[in-house]
């Protein structure tokens, strides 16, 4: 008996093995948008362009927050 002729004989073709290629389509593309918006997002009412604070006062903010004590 063949290498061949012995595969074939192994292989029982049920449901469990055999390919469903209507689900193999070509996957989706991310649209590489956010999900929503922030509500203080630089550009908008709350916080117009230009309105950015400096590194210092961000770094100043920072280490408030961080010796601030929890709850």
């Amino acid at each position: 008996m063949s290498h061949a002729k012995a595969a074939r004989d192994r292989v029982r073709h049920t449901k469990e093995n055999v390919m469903d290629y209507k689900a193999a389509g070509a996957p989706k593309i991310g649209k590489n948008a956010p999900r929503h918006k922030e509500h203080n997002e630089p550009g908008s009412l709350k916080n117009p362009y230009g309105k950015r604070p400096s590194k210092a006062e961000l770094l100043a903010r920072m280490k408030a927050n961080a010796n601030k004590p929890t709850k």
